[in-house]
């Protein structure tokens, strides 16, 4: 029993300790409704997300998992269905870094960027 309690709580802490990373109710009640209909369309249920590790959001990657994980992922770390990708203005080297969730961004020249190129708008 207690080596049960002791996996336990090692798993919360590995998880964020239940803590909510949210920004905003209505972002996250909509990702976990894009969740939701990706893991309904899924054969097997499982999705995609971008996982962003809590403390180390530079480590952000790929991870799939199954329908009842999607709502701790999405509250607790702020993941995000889909690819990781990078937000306007962040260092990028092609196109398909930069995110399409709010307008079509693409990878233009910076030479303020570490790469020489950022995410931002057409034109």
């Amino acid at each position: 029993m207690r080596i049960a309690a002791v996996v336990a709580v090692l798993l919360l802490c590995a998880c964020g300790g239940g803590q909510d990373r949210s920004n905003s109710d209505g972002a996250v009640e909509q990702e976990l409704a894009k969740a939701q209909s990706a893991a309904a369309a899924s054969p097997d249920g499982k999705v995609t997300i971008c996982h962003i590790p809590p403390g180390n959001p530079a480590n952000a990657h790929e991870i799939t998992v199954g329908e009842p994980a999607l709502g701790a992922h999405i509250r607790q770390h702020g993941d995000r269905v889909g690819h990781c990708c990078v937000e306007a203005g962040a260092a990028c080297t092609a196109d398909a870094d930069c995110c399409q969730d709010q307008a079509k961004l693409v990878c233009n020249a910076d030479p303020a960027s570490p790469t020489g190129r950022s995410c931002g708008g057409v034109g």
